[in-house]
């Protein structure tokens, strides 16, 4: 494992980009890696100017210390291996995220996982906000992939989402899966306002009643719904986490929408 620890706190935010699996593994010497390029402010300076740099990159792990929370997009691109941070992180954690895991012992700040396409990203804290959202311009949001947060999620949580998994353990801010195209969001607490605006297809599945579901959504039934325990059974499993019985044996009411687009997207509310 390498282990990378900041040496000091950081007064402004530290562009890191080059802290990623697939870029350390290409230099292979600590050397090499302390070379590499990091921009603090507006001027560029070499990534052993603020961290140590101990251990070996040979199995695809980076374990990362410190006050991080000014330290911005660390995996980048990363397409294998295994990141882990111990503490909060700062803003486009995993942007581009291809494969690979990667873990935050910690709360992370806005745009994590923009234009994800695959892997996995554990949160045991708090995201900011548009976390698997799209970036702007951009049509498309994550694209793959797996999240999975112990907190809350702030605004715009999977924000045009085309694929992928994201599963809250706590609140989620307005406008959670706003123009979601494909794929789905488990909430477990309570959502903001906005919920699904916009929805194309995908489905986004709460534990506890909304405050307010958009008119433009319509009631179809209530159903048992067993691909929720095969997802249940896989995040208890990869987590390590333990969710209500109700979210395996429960019945949901559904709703369709939303009806101002194609309406094929769906909100299961859990309501036993």
């Amino acid at each position: 494992m390498l282990v990378l620890t900041l040496k000091e706190n950081l007064s402004v935010p530290l562009e890191a980009e080059s802290i990623s699996v697939d870029i350390f593994f290409e230099k292979k010497s600590i050397s090499d890696i302390a070379k590499l390029p990091v921009f603090y402010g507006r001027d560029g300076y070499e990534l052993g100017d603020f961290f140590d740099i101990k251990g070996s990159i040979d199995d695809a792990k980076i374990l990362i210390e410190g006050d991080l929370g000014k330290v911005k997009r660390i995996g980048k691109g990363m397409s294998f291996g295994e990141i882990e941070i111990h503490g909060d992180i700062g803003m486009h954690l995993a942007e581009g995220m291809k494969g690979g895991k990667i873990s935050v012992r910690g709360s992370v700040s806005d745009w994590m996982g923009c234009g994800m396409s695959g892997g996995i990203i554990r949160v045991d804290g708090n995201v900011g906000n548009f976390a698997c959202a799209s970036a702007w311009g951009e049509k498309k949001g994550i694209t793959g992939g797996v999240v999975f947060i112990n907190g809350s999620a702030g605004d715009d949580l999977g924000r045009r989402m085309r694929r992928g998994t994201i599963f809250v353990m706590k609140d989620a801010g307005d406008f959670t899966g706003c123009g979601v195209i494909a794929g789905t969001i488990f909430v477990m607490g309570k959502v903001g306002k906005g919920l699904g605006a916009e929805m194309k297809r995908g489905s986004i599945v709460l534990l506890e009643e909304p405050s307010f579901l958009l008119p433009s959504f319509r009631y179809s039934g209530e159903f048992k719904a067993p691909f929720i325990s095969l997802y249940v059974s896989f995040f208890e499993r990869e987590f390590s986490v333990k969710l209500p019985e109700k979210l395996k044996n429960g019945y949901f009411r559904r709703y369709m929408g939303d009806f101002l687009q194609l309406g094929k997207g769906e909100v299961l509310i859990c309501s036993s």
